[in-house]
């Protein structure tokens, strides 16, 4: 059990069972290691701050681009949303000449169907004058008593032009 307890020493404090020259030794050879550590980082933090200089160098070197860029952004912004403008004018314009003429066709067609309506009228009063006729020509006359007696509770909207019109 002395020997486990010895061990756990040794790995406790290595050093103490170096002998004092190898300790001293050990303690010169860590210093200089120490020493090029601190000079290696001293040369990395150089190096950093050289690069940083670049950087801030490059920086104000592209500086110029940027704003030129930014102008150039911004110019072409202005140009895009006046040709929006001119387009969105345009399609109002175009919109209205559409109701336009839509409402024009609608009012046409108004008249139109009013025409169609006013000609049924009249070719539907042209077939009973038609059919008083007939039956005047072909001695039916009972029915054409009966066809003047419907005409006039009716009243008639459209009368045919005869000699006494004119």
């Amino acid at each position: 059990m002395g020997d486990a307890s010895d061990s756990q020493g040794s790995l406790k404090n290595p050093l103490s069972s170096l002998s004092p020259v190898k300790t001293l030794k050990n303690v010169s050879c860590v210093r200089v290691k120490i020493g090029h550590l601190e000079q290696k980082t001293y040369r990395q933090e150089l190096a950093l701050e050289n690069a940083e200089l670049n950087l801030k160098q490059i920086n104000g070197k592209f500086e110029p681009l940027k704003m030129t860029a930014e102008k150039y952004t911004d110019k072409k912004m202005f140009e895009l949303k006046k040709l929006l403008d001119k387009i969105i004018e345009i399609n109002k314009k175009t919109s209205k000449k559409f109701e336009k003429e839509l409402e024009v066709a609608c009012n046409n067609n108004a008249k139109i169907n009013a025409d169609v309506s006013n000609l049924q009228g009249q070719v539907s009063y042209i077939a009973e004058c038609v059919a008083q006729l007939q039956a005047q020509v072909f001695g039916n006359y009972e029915t054409t008593q009966e066809s003047k007696l419907l005409q006039k509770q009716r009243g008639p909207k459209f009368r045919l032009a005869t000699e006494f019109d004119q």
